[in-house]
This record gives C-alpha cells, structure tokens and sequence, in this order.
C-alpha cells in the first residue's frame, strides 16, 4: 500500500444485494460474516473415512531431526552487517544498529 493512499470512508455495502448505509448495521454484519465463515466453509469439506494416522506414515524417518552446519566467522558477519539498521529491536532489546557496528567483535564468538 502507498503511504499516500487516502483513507474513505464506507458509506454503503451490499449484503445479499440490498445496499446498506447504516455504519453500526455494516460493523454487525462484517462481524457477523468473519466471524462465521470458517466454521461454514469447514462444513463444506467432505468428510472422509481415513484415519489421521495414514498421513503420517509418509513422514521421512529423520523428519524430527536437524544438525547444525559449521559455518564461518566471515559468514556470520556477513549476515550480520545485513540487518537493517532502521528495524525495531528484538526481544532482546539490541538494536540492529549496534549489532552492525560491533559485528566485527561478536562475529567471531558467534
């Protein structure tokens, strides 16, 4: 979205093809349509006689396991010289900022 786009405002919304114009009645029923199309498009899934357990069977044997790859400390400072300097800061309230500026020094540790 363009930072210049305008804000308008709905005046009127067609529900069933009758044109509403009353701003609480289109809230209700934008509310009324969100909060019940999950459960109505669910209902129109087919049901099926398989058991869950079949499409785990197909999983690969090591699906549950990951290794860490040796990497470098070049790497690491290449990634880190690549954040971008006007992102918030993280949980750990460390600026993306400083970690470029001190990515020589923590890329190594790292």
């Amino acid at each position: 979205m363009s930072s210049r786009q305008n804000n308008q405002i709905v005046k009127e919304v067609k529900v069933n093809d009758i044109p509403i114009c009353n701003s609480n009645k289109i809230s209700n029923d934008c509310n009324e349509h969100f909060s019940t199309i999950g459960p109505s498009l669910a209902r129109e899934i087919p049901l099926t006689s398989d058991e869950g357990s079949i499409y785990l069977n197909n999983i690969a044997e090591n699906f549950n396991k990951f290794c860490f790859l040796l990497t470098s400390t070049s790497v690491v400072f290449t990634h880190l010289n690549r954040l971008s300097k006007t992102k918030a800061t993280g949980l750990d309230n460390i600026s993306a900022r400083l970690i470029r500026e001190c990515a020589d020094i923590i890329s190594g540790p790292l």
